[in-house]
């Protein structure tokens, strides 16, 4: 019965991202555009438009240096799709798609299999996940990524073998978005400290696959923290950064409170209409409550909700050292599945709380899914009818620029 469920969720969640692909947005956002004209240029001639034959970092307009993985991605889509906004977008939408089935896995993996459907059922629908797979954007890899990195390193602690993928699947997210850079480190650093012992006996037992995991990590990590310290890869970041700044701190405790607002998670979200639609949080204002009880009802998984707080309370790092733009949604996109998690875990509690009171189970499942199908159709219905109709983005480019460029 549970692979008829997940399998409806991601028929559902497939569905969402791609209904409309190439018209909502509206436009085409000049990040979308750089991307699409770089995998033209290699699809057919093997250089970008910056003539580099195959390279790992893509200039977009002397600005910005970013990763190769999305932009080939994207190739194949050209090649089949032709030129377009759609071509750019469904790399986006199918990432996006599996990442729902891999939040599945490593939510299974920390709590239950409920608590993994709920999880994918939350993330299906999310309006932060779901906005930024349905846009050409890097970024939306970099939520997969980690969620597969964070289900391999549990599976790891039970089977050693897994560190050897564990090290691939890090060292390749470190090509999918700048902000990751920092934000792997972190993360190792959050997973050595809170499972150390585990790790020490691991290595004491089984070292081999463990070194072979680090030696891969090292091998994709060192490009890109070469070109970051050493060819000018985070010129970008020094821009736009609170580095050099008076009073850098208080900068810093100001943005990452911002982004852990109530206004900005569940009311209005980014005032980028890129990254968020208008009236809408990054996440669904019904769902406030339950990641609040996931904290607060007694229960025996208190290490797992510690770590998923500990990689949320991380990913909102990177973003909060930046002054442009903040909150940021796009650059915090890594707390999207643990956010969702936090949810879904908050749900099954208060389910299983509140049926051992006496109320009946189906009584309960019936009215927390009103409700959250409620908020959530209201949120669909602003997102492919209002959204269109009434936003207009600043950096809206007309289809024919694809063309244009690729002249």
């Amino acid at each position: 019965m549970a692979i008829g469920i997940i399998g409806l969720i991601i028929i559902v969640a497939f569905f969402v991202r791609v209904y409309k692909l190439s018209d909502i947005p509206n436009g085409a956002h000049i990040d979308e555009v750089a991307t699409e004209v770089d995998a033209y240029n290699l699809l057919m001639t093997g250089v970008d438009s910056h003539n580099q034959r195959w390279p790992l970092f893509f200039n977009h307009y002397d600005e910005d240096y970013v990763e190769w993985m999305y932009t080939y991605l994207t190739i194949p889509f050209v090649k089949l799709f032709g030129p377009g906004v759609l071509a750019v977008r469904i790399p986006a939408a199918l990432v996006g798609t599996l990442s729902i089935y891999i939040f599945y896995l490593l939510a299974k993996e920390l709590f239950n299999r409920n608590v993994g459907l709920l999880t994918a059922a939350l993330a299906a629908i999310s309006p932060w996940h779901l906005q930024f797979s349905r846009l050409g954007f890097r970024a939306v890899l970099a939520p997969l990524f980690i969620s597969l990195a964070l289900y391999l390193f549990i599976k790891a602690l039970k089977a050693p073998k897994n560190f050897v993928w564990l090290g691939v699947v890090l060292g390749l997210s470190l090509h999918t978005y700048s902000v990751m850079r920092l934000f792997i480190p972190l993360m190792i650093l959050v997973l050595a400290v809170g499972f150390y012992w585990q790790l020490l006996e691991i290595f004491n037992r089984s070292k081999k696959y463990f070194l072979i995991g680090v030696f891969i990590f090292i091998v994709l990590a060192v490009p890109i923290y070469n070109f970051a310290f050493f060819q000018g890869g985070n010129d970008r970041f020094y821009e736009i950064s609170i580095v050099g700044q008076a009073n850098p701190v208080s900068h810093f405790m100001f943005h990452y409170l911002q982004h852990l607002s109530p206004q900005f998670l569940f009311l209005t979200g980014d005032a980028n209409p890129w990254h968020s639609i208008p009236y809408f949080g990054q996440t669904l204002l019904v769902l406030a409550p339950f990641i609040l009880l996931a904290y607060s009802i007694p229960h025996s998984k208190q290490r797992e909700v510690l770590l998923l707080s500990a990689v949320f309370a991380s990913a909102l790092i990177p973003a909060s050292l930046t002054d442009q733009g903040i909150p940021h949604a796009l650059r915090a996109i890594i707390a999207v599945p643990t956010l969702e998690m936090l949810a879904a875990f908050g749900i099954y509690l208060t389910n299983k709380t509140v049926t051992k009171a006496g109320v009946p189970g189906w009584f309960v499942t019936c009215a927390i899914t009103a409700i959250i199908s409620y908020n959530a159709a209201l949120f669909m219905y602003n997102y492919f009818v209002i959204y269109p109709k009434t936003v207009y983005v600043i950096d809206e480019q007309p289809p024919e620029i694809f063309i244009n460029g690729l002249q």
